[in-house]
């Protein structure tokens, strides 16, 4: 089964499409990944709703490095994935 690749609006992707490595595509890549919805997440990493849904807008967090250090713990992701889009 293969899943249709989706923007944030859910609007279907072009076939020639390729990701933008930001945090913001990390964000959503993951929250879909993880089957949560943004108020699920916010949660989750103990954030309010309206703010993980403006870092998902492409809004980069004041306070980078706690703040992923905060999502890492809560999701037990990388914390280099998080910054960079690598695993090395």
């Amino acid at each position: 089964m293969q899943t249709e690749l989706t923007d944030r609006n859910g609007e279907p992707l072009p076939d020639d499409w390729r990701p933008v490595p930001t945090l913001a595509d990390r964000l959503v890549l993951l929250r879909r990944h993880l089957g949560r919805t943004v108020a699920e997440m916010a949660d989750l990493c103990d954030v309010a709703h309206a703010t993980w849904s403006t870092w998902e807008r492409g809004v980069e967090p004041s306070r980078l490095l706690e703040v992923v250090e905060k999502i890492a713990r809560a999701t037990k992701v990388s914390r280099q994935w998080l910054v960079f889009g690598d695993q090395n």
